[in-house]
């Protein structure tokens, strides 16, 4: 296949894929520091015993994780003129 061919919508074992020359894409990359694997243990150990459904839980803990993140755990490397 061509490298300029769009396929559109399409998906493979573990992401959705979206291919399409009308729209922009980005992927966001985050440090292994910026959200400690003790706050992601404490959050899914309270999300299991709330009593929602599990799609509302996804939902929960998407947006939580976000929360975390905005808080600037780790290192913040690029915050610094030399890494950046």
């Amino acid at each position: 296949m061509s490298p300029f061919t769009h396929q559109g919508g399409y998906g493979r074992c573990y992401l959705p894929h979206y291919d399409t020359a009308e729209k922009y894409q980005s992927i966001t990359i985050r440090l292994a520091d910026s959200l400690p694997l003790s706050i992601i243990n404490l959050l899914n150990e309270g999300l299991a015993l709330s009593p929602y459904p599990e799609d509302a839980k996804s939902r929960k803990r998407r947006k939580r994780i976000e929360q975390y993140l905005d808080n600037g755990y780790g290192c913040s490397a690029l915050k610094h003129p030399q890494v950046a």
